[in-house]
């Protein structure tokens, strides 16, 4: 069986289809073990390759950094206006900010618990200057952009993030084969998603993932956006 992940950006930036992360250590590793350098192990271990099996890394779409200074954030690779969009500063003392370009919707065509995990193999100063705030949800039971969100590692108030960098891992928690296909976002799905999201103002406390599973079946917005995603294919 094989359970097809939609994918689209909210403003449709051309954002890269969810890469593989078993099959980008298994080419570095065969190299390695090409050049005799030792470092080819891990594609030996079953453990390993388990484990990865449906780990997908969510690349960056271009070079930007984020300073932390005294009590604000501040970034010259953004506009001011561009920078406040995407940017949400969740607390300057600890470093805990959150991110949200690519603003990244993931969409299964069935039920299907995922994880958002640090990119643990990357190279990026994601991996190395922040950690993720990681959890899991049921990407078909409740539709919204990705939020990823991130605390600076100590010692650490800047990172700079390349075109391409892993920005985080993504799981899907089941042995099924996993396929990508692009749809692109037009205006009725963002509405219906924004009034979806919307709910959280009127609540003065966290809702759990129950809520929000059944208040999409309850009001069909899954239903319907799900008309639109196949309405909108690339």
């Amino acid at each position: 069986m094989t359970i097809t992940v939609y994918y689209g950006e909210r403003n449709n930036y051309p954002t890269k289809e969810p890469t593989s992360v078993l099959r980008e250590i298994k080419t570095r590793e065969k190299k390695s073990l090409e050049s005799n350098s030792n470092m080819g192990d891990l594609i030996f271990c079953p453990a390993f390759t388990d484990y990865y099996k449906n780990i997908f890394s969510i690349k960056n779409i271009h070079d930007w950094s984020i300073t932390r200074e005294d009590s604000y954030y501040f970034s010259r690779d953004f506009s001011p206006e561009t920078f406040n969009k995407y940017f949400l500063n969740r607390n300057e003392k600890i470093g805990f900010f959150s991110f949200f370009m690519p603003s990244l919707y993931l969409i299964p065509d069935r039920s299907v618990q995922a994880e958002f995990l640090q990119p643990t193999l990357s190279n990026s100063d994601i991996n190395k200057k922040t950690n993720i705030v990681q959890g899991t949800f049921n990407l078909y039971k409740h539709i919204r952009p990705t939020e990823t969100s991130f605390l600076f590692k100590e010692k650490y108030d800047t990172i700079k993030c390349r075109t391409d960098d892993d920005l985080y891992y993504v799981k899907f928690n089941t042995n099924e084969k996993i396929k990508f296909k692009r749809f692109f976002c037009n205006d009725e799905f963002n509405k219906i998603v924004d009034m979806n999201l919307a709910n959280r103002e009127f609540n003065t406390f966290n809702l759990p993932l129950k809520w929000w599973y059944e208040i999409n079946e309850l009001t069909k917005q899954r239903k319907r956006l799900m008309e639109i995603v196949k309405n909108n294919l690339e």
